[in-house]
């Protein structure tokens, strides 16, 4: 999954956490919290390789994502949830920000669905999961017999583009696109 911490098959992200506290043993340099980076930049490298001031920036913004996501992974081991009170600097500023990311649609589907796979708990609003969207697909799927929902048909259009999307970035996990493939998803759609 690119730059994102890896947990196919149930593996705990603290598995990621302990390569990276290696690598901090390996290398005092580097912070025990901040796992390695395992994205590559625009020119194809690993993440040391940088090839421009925006990579650059691109990929400190990742690392500081995934080392505050490793964070909350090791508070959720200890804690049994990721109900981090905002007090509880800077984790939970953190986690209170990326509640407001995605109510305005700004965090990306690779972020929530990292987060909603440890268990995240987005509070008390009602924000749909990638399992609700999946389920609003069967039922557009029922009333219309295809899953080709145009952008224009609202969120569900939108998710529906953003599937798209993701997959060919080699973004979208395989448990997803297998769910999305049984329910008959049409992948070469490009229009909405």
């Amino acid at each position: 999954k690119g730059g994102d911490l890896d947990h196919r098959d149930g593996e705990a992200p603290l598995k990621q956490v302990a390569v990276a506290s290696q690598a901090a043993a390996a290398d005092p340099s580097r912070s025990a919290a901040s796992p390695p980076s395992h994205h590559k930049n625009a020119t194809g490298g690993e993440g040391g390789e940088e090839s421009s001031p925006s990579a650059t920036v691109l990929d400190r913004h990742d690392q500081k994502w995934n080392a505050r996501y490793c964070e909350l992974a090791n508070y959720k081991a200890v804690h049994g949830h990721c109900k981090v009170p905002q007090s509880q600097r800077p984790l939970g500023t953190w986690v209170t920000k990326q509640r407001a990311f995605r109510k305005k649609e700004k965090l990306t589907e690779e972020r929530l669905e990292k987060l909603d796979d440890i268990g995240f708990d987005w509070g008390t609003g009602t924000f749909p999961t990638w399992v609700d969207r999946l389920e609003e697909l069967a039922n557009y799927k029922a009333e219309h017999s295809h899953c080709n929902v145009p952008t224009s048909h609202g969120p569900l259009g939108d998710w529906a583009h953003n599937q798209r999307a993701l997959r060919k970035r080699g973004k979208l996990s395989k448990d997803r696109v297998e769910k999305l493939d049984n329910l008959g998803f049409d992948w070469a759609i490009t229009h909405g």
